[in-house]
């Protein structure tokens, strides 16, 4: 992850030091709508309340949240969860499972026919 995230901030550092970065004519148009419409304004302070207050209460309900998710799904049976796939699935599941069929049968000839020619 520390790779990828390198290679993200050093693409971006080499972008915005390009006089025809891409990134910088974005954010320089954006910052021109906000400077004129108080409308954008407004609203991107109401993301910005909204984003940091979740992020403030993120640490906090992290570990409930966990909890929660990890008692949900040990309440789980399997006979549920694989009703819930196939009725959420529906017919993509019925294409895999005829498809595996096909593929596996054809696998299955193709092995046996080389060890008896083999043999």
């Amino acid at each position: 992850m520390n790779g990828l995230w390198d290679e993200f901030t050093a693409w971006l550092d080499a972008d915005l030091k390009r006089p025809d970065s891409a990134l910088h004519a974005k954010v320089r148009r954006y910052g021109i709508r906000l400077r004129a419409g108080a409308r954008q304004r407004s609203g991107l302070v109401r993301f910005h309340q909204r984003t940091s207050a979740l992020k403030a209460l993120a640490p906090e309900l992290r570990e409930g949240i966990a909890k929660h998710i990890s008692a949900t799904v040990k309440q789980w049976d399997d006979a549920t969860l694989v009703r819930d796939v196939e009725l959420n699935i529906g017919r993509d599941l019925q294409f895999i499972r005829v498809n595996g069929t096909l593929v596996s049968s054809a696998v299955g000839l193709l092995i046996h026919a080389v060890t008896v020619l083999a043999t």
